[in-house]
């Protein structure tokens, strides 16, 4: 990846950040960093590009706290570490769920996601027909608990004091958010060790 990509990436990782995606475009990049507009488009041609190379700077630095060698050694250790690099990951960028689900990027470390999801699945013994569908559910199941995470954390900072905001306030405000995804992930997981499938 060339400098000025990354450059790109980092302003669109920064703008995300301080405007979220609804006032995200390719002319607020071009103005932050001061170039053409056209001097943007000529490395990210369509904002889908853009989205894709935001999902795969998430994915390596999701990567950098994988041990492959848990994959056959210790699927379960591996399967929790991967999604909850993933979701930690998710959450470094504002609205990088929502990009993360609505996009269905062709790069690299992307597209090894669910395939490693799968091959730790098999090593669970989970079936070949079985092992598709639940990695479906358990990757879903990470992007959106790193979603719903944000919708919260953003719901407590409203002074809004409408019956559901206050619902949120009073009752997940104080929510250990990483527990209860890691509780939630290990009931997936168990159930597979138990060769019960259940959540299919």
């Amino acid at each position: 990846m060339s400098l000025k990509l990354e450059k790109l990436i980092n302003t669109a990782i920064y703008l995300l950040n301080k405007n979220g995606i609804s006032k995200f475009s390719m002319r607020a990049i071009a103005r932050e960093m001061n170039v053409a507009l056209t001097t943007v488009y000529r490395y990210i041609p369509k904002r889908l590009t853009l989205y894709s190379l935001i999902c795969e700077h998430i994915c390596e630095g999701m990567n950098k706290n994988i041990n492959e060698y848990d994959l056959i050694q210790n699927p379960k250790k591996y399967l929790l570490n991967l999604c909850k690099g993933l979701r930690s990951e998710l959450l470094k960028i504002r609205n990088s769920a929502a990009i993360f689900y609505e996009t269905i990027p062709c790069t690299p470390k992307y597209m090894e996601l669910k395939p490693n999801i799968m091959k730790a699945l098999y090593a669970l013994g989970v079936n070949e027909m079985d092992s598709f569908p639940l990695t479906c559910i358990i990757f879903n199941y990470t992007i959106f608990s790193a979603w719903d995470e944000e919708f919260f954390r953003l719901v407590s900072k409203t002074s809004k004091q409408d019956a559901s905001i206050l619902f949120y306030k009073n009752h997940l405000r104080e929510m250990d958010y990483d527990k209860v995804f890691t509780y939630g992930l290990e009931l997936i997981i168990a159930s597979l060790e138990n060769g019960k499938n259940e959540v299919a």
